[in-house]
């Protein structure tokens, strides 16, 4: 939140979406403040901030997934399988693609 007035204005912050960190703020000099808000879903959020005195603010938020980045220190060769193990909280569909740079032999 941003331009919200004086310093010490309390905001009181909701979302429909997600679990907010702190649901109350305080305005500080330069009138910011700010929270954070976490959810395991994607789709798209209200957020409102209500102070008194304060005209209610709402804004859209779309949480979306973000690539996991696998990082797998292990040279692969035609001798052994890559064999790879991980673990993911949400409950969505998953694209695994590898890619990776190597060295050859002119035979």
């Amino acid at each position: 939140m941003q331009n919200a007035g004086k310093a010490g204005v309390k905001i009181n912050i909701s979302s429909t979406l997600g679990n907010v960190l702190f649901t109350s703020l305080v305005i500080d000099e330069k009138g910011r403040a700010s929270t954070v808000i976490t959810s395991n879903l994607t789709e798209t959020a209200v957020i409102s901030a209500i102070s008194p005195g304060l005209n209610q603010g709402f804004a859209y938020l779309t949480i979306t997934k973000v690539p996991t980045l696998l990082a797998i220190d292990k040279w692969i060769n035609d001798g052994e399988p890559l064999i790879a193990q991980f673990s993911i909280d949400q409950d969505l569909e998953y694209c695994l693609d590898l890619s990776g740079y190597g060295t050859g032999e002119d035979h």
